[in-house]
């Protein structure tokens, strides 16, 4: 009797330990998604910003045509998001779109990590290592398409580790979903094309007319996103809701209708980007001579954004997941170099190539959380002691990352809309070159603090022999962020405050 006492307190023992890890692995993800959405909400600017972000605040309210590459997708999720959560500002609420996707992209992160067998609590360390590395927090207090599309490039991945591991059909549709659904909002996506191909590869023989049919057409599906910017562009041609589109070529509006995609050449423009200059550097991503020095580059990445300690410990988690999970962490290792050499390649053109070092960020910690791949469930000094090591980390990272959030904050440019609406009337035309222009098209669009005025962006004098016509119907002003002023009489200073800019009326031939 006493041996059965025995057996029935380890069998208690067991159960309970059993209970108390399958609560864990619960409880892990959500409080991947909800510490770092805390702490971006602390971040967020409450007023409009500049350039990229001023575009992506309005658009998708009003169901606009961003700049290439167009991100259908993120201007759809955008309106239902920014039309649901109706509180505070609207660049408010595109902000903190915008860091709900990045903390869903850490419970993706955990997810997957549980699902190649890593411990919650080490799982839930190393992607608070990436939810707090410096670059994902900046760009996660902010409207930005990335976060968007790298929602969906990590969801890509987290159902490729399960069609590798389980070989379901479920979850190679779900990777061709995801996949087409993080094209839809970026092309960039297209980076994931080795990692794809290989895990096709790697269980061709579990592939069947059946599930290759139906990722098709789920890959398919999200790809006709893309339809929204020719239907919604052939609407505005026939409704004009900016009187910009009477006046100015595709190229010069914002907010609507940019590159008038109903065109199959202005379509064209929009989705590839042409005209940003891209296009030639793509070469170099398969270029030899290249590679080491991107290897090089992507290495002080992410020794700059994680430390030394997290370095070591993703360098044992990629052995280790090389051992018990190969084809699982070639995959892994497939994606990060294709992610590395595509970002480091376009960096030339892009202002701000660091959010494209995101998803790299994002591979490494999965591969940080490896390092206890596979240890015992039950309690194991190993998987105590590396967790400790990355939430350890983590709170370095918190502390040190935590300027982010001051800086981020404290984001406006309302003051230029606040001068140029004090100088400018309404019913006026007002140039400005693009990175000013988006600024003054969410005043003048999206939340009327610019009401009545027709913002075209082009450099100031780039359109000037419009300006003789347009000047017929309304008064035209043109700001310029050069300290040089226009040596030309049609341009009468208007004024220049502190911000750089300098306003000029054109004054027409009588």
């Amino acid at each position: 009797m006493e041996y059965l006492g025995y057996a029935r307190a380890i069998h208690g023992g067991y159960h309970a330990i059993r209970t108390a890890h399958h609560h864990r692995h619960r409880i892990a993800p959500v409080l991947a998604f909800f510490i770092p959405l805390l702490t971006y909400v602390f971040s967020l600017s409450h007023d409009v910003g500049s350039r990229d972000i001023a575009d992506m605040q309005g658009v998708p309210y009003l169901l606009g045509i961003p700049h290439a590459t167009g991100y259908p997708l993120f201007v759809l999720l955008g309106w239902i998001f920014s039309h649901a959560i109706a509180i505070d500002s609207l660049a408010f609420r595109m902000n903190l779109f915008g860091a709900v996707c990045i903390a869903a992209t850490c419970l993706v992160g955990v997810l997957t990590a549980l699902r190649i067998g890593v411990g919650p609590v080490t799982s839930l360390g190393a992607f608070l290592c990436f939810a707090w590395a410096r670059i994902v927090w900046f760009h996660a207090a902010q409207a930005d398409t990335q976060d968007l599309a790298l929602f969906f490039q990590a969801l890509t991945i987290f159902y490729l580790c399960g069609w590798l591991q389980d070989k379901r059909t479920r979850d190679i549709v779900g990777a061709a979903a995801a996949f087409g659904a993080a094209l839809a909002v970026h092309p960039i996506s297209l980076w994931l094309v080795p990692a794809f191909a290989f895990a096709k590869l790697a269980r061709v023989r579990n592939l069947n007319i059946s599930n290759v049919g139906a990722s098709a057409m789920a890959f398919a599906l999200l790809l006709c996103c893309y339809a929204y910017l020719p239907l919604r562009a052939a609407g505005l041609e026939h409704r004009p809701v900016d009187s910009v589109q009477m006046l100015a070529p595709p190229a010069a509006r914002v907010y609507w209708d940019v590159n008038a995609p109903s065109t199959r050449h202005g379509f064209l423009a929009e989705v590839t980007g042409a005209s940003l200059g891209a296009t030639p550097l793509w070469r170099s991503i398969v270029d030899p001579r290249r590679w080491l020095g991107y290897l090089q580059s992507a290495y002080a990445t992410i020794h700059s954004m994680y430390g030394i300690v997290l370095v070591v410990v993703i360098a044992f988690g990629v052995i280790l997941l090389l051992q018990r999970r190969s084809a699982l962490c070639a995959m892994l290792l497939i994606a990060a170099l294709s992610i590395a050499f595509t970002a480091f390649a376009l960096a030339p053109v892009e202002g701000d190539p660091a959010r494209y070092f995101m998803l790299l960020l994002w591979i490494a910690a999965l591969f940080a959380g490896a390092i206890t791949v596979e240890f015992n469930w039950t309690i194991d000094p190993r998987r105590i002691v590396w967790a400790l090591v990355l939430l350890g980390n983590a709170l370095y990272l918190l502390i040190s990352s935590s300027s982010v959030a001051a800086s981020q904050r404290s984001v406006t440019d309302r003051p230029l809309i606040a001068w140029v609406a004090k100088l400018v009337p309404q019913r006026s035309i007002v140039v400005a070159p693009w990175s000013e222009a988006t600024t003054l098209a969410y005043g003048a669009y999206a939340d009327g603090s610019l009401a009545g005025r027709t913002i075209v962006a082009s450099h100031p004098l780039a359109l000037s022999a419009h300006y003789p016509t347009w000047s017929k119907q309304e008064p035209v002003y043109v700001l310029s962020s050069s300290a040089k002023p226009f040596n030309n009489p049609r341009f009468r200073p208007i004024g220049s405050p502190n911000l750089g800019y300098s306003l000029y009326e054109y004054v027409p031939v009588k």
